[in-house]
């Protein structure tokens, strides 16, 4: 797998792959968290295994997990860099402060608050 992997690379295929590698891991390891507690009120909803809407969970749930995993991963680069690249083998970065700054929310600031985070902030 590893080998074919390599080989797309090269191609447009593997440029997207390449993409969404840094969420993998994260998807992988927490996948069967992530599918239970979605699973229980799905359960409780529409029934079990054997029910129809069955499917539907069966055919979601990859796409629940990789955005669950995407926003993980995206939040801990804002918020705990260092833990992340512990847990992951450093393949993250710190986002730099200035996509923090537009990762945050919006607020209003006042003129002083706002003039001393302009001189402040990284250009």
């Amino acid at each position: 797998m590893w080998a074919l992997a390599t080989r797309l690379v090269r191609f447009r295929l593997g440029a997207a792959l390449a993409r969404v590698e840094p969420y993998v891991f994260v998807a992988f390891c927490s996948h069967v968290i992530i599918s239970t507690l979605v699973w229980a009120p799905w359960s409780k909803e529409f029934g079990d295994y054997y029910s129809r809407p069955y499917p539907v969970f069966f055919l979601l749930m990859p796409v629940v997990v990789m955005a669950t995993a995407v926003a993980l991963v995206e939040l801990g680069r804002i918020y705990c860099p260092r833990p992340l690249s512990w847990l992951n083998g450093t393949r993250y970065e710190a986002m730099p402060a200035r996509k923090i700054a537009s990762a945050m929310p919006r607020r209003r600031a006042t003129p002083g608050l706002h003039e001393t985070l302009r001189h402040t902030l990284p250009r």
